[in-house]
């Protein structure tokens, strides 16, 4: 009899292999082997149906099991670039405290400089003594009792040097002062201090002024030459008039 083995399915062959164990048929020994042979034949599809079905239970168990690492993995990195943020995020918040504090130090710096200076400039003001700041592009800064001496606005001493022409400085017997020699001139050029040195300068009314001027260098840290120097000066007119009258 003719069973059609390959175009049946597992429970199929089952129940034939059923139907032929209770069945009788004539030939008993050859019925007999057919029987084995086809319960063989299921036994060996069940074996083979079943280790496929292990095989896919397999690949599929693997194929959750790299999803899942692919998503720890995934993970790992969120975490990394959140503990990168976090970090960026600190220093930046730290830098920002540091910029600030530092802001705050040059702020209240400032402020000093600005109450010594305004001191400084009080004091300087207050002088009966002319005072000048005088740098190598000339007069930067002067004082009210300069501007009364040298009968000169601040503004119009702005950038003059010691050697410009209008000054037309003389000596005590009347004889040029050359603007290379100006006590001023000297301490730039030399970094050493002039002292009590006397000179008569034009005024713009063509009077002049007698004064004694004294001289210092300045200098900032590390350096060797001068940067400016500060030149003091006392207005000796009125006592070369008083003494020119007792002559």
């Amino acid at each position: 009899r003719d069973f059609a083995l390959p175009a049946m399915g597992l429970s199929d062959r089952r129940a034939t292999l059923e139907a032929l164990e209770s069945a009788s048929v004539p030939g008993k020994v050859l019925f007999d082997d057919v029987r084995s042979a086809f319960a063989r034949l299921i036994d060996a599809q069940e074996v083979l149906y079943a280790r496929r079905m292990n095989r896919e239970d397999m690949l599929r168990r693997v194929g959750i099991g790299v999803v899942l690492l692919e998503i720890l993995a995934l993970i790992v990195v969120l975490l990394m670039l959140r503990i990168e943020l976090i970090d960026q995020a600190t220093a930046a918040f730290e830098q920002n405290q540091q910029l600030e504090k530092q802001a705050d130090e040059l702020e209240e710096a400032v402020q000093q400089a600005r109450a010594a200076e305004e001191r400084y400039r009080s004091l300087v003001d207050g002088l009966a003594v002319g005072v000048l700041l005088v740098t190598q592009d000339g007069i930067q800064s002067t004082n009210p009792a300069a501007e009364r001496i040298v009968g000169l606005t601040a503004d119009q001493m702005k950038g003059r040097t010691a050697i410009d022409p209008p000054w037309r400085a003389v000596h005590e017997d009347g004889s040029p002062f050359p603007g290379e020699a100006h006590p001023v001139v000297l301490s730039m050029q030399t970094g050493e201090p002039q002292s009590n040195v006397v000179m008569g300068i034009r005024r713009p009314d063509d009077t002049v002024a007698w004064i004694e001027i004294n001289s210092r260098p300045l200098f900032r840290a590390g350096e060797s030459q001068p940067y400016a120097a500060v030149a003091s000066f006392v207005d000796l007119t009125e006592r070369r008039r008083l003494e020119s009258q007792l002559l």
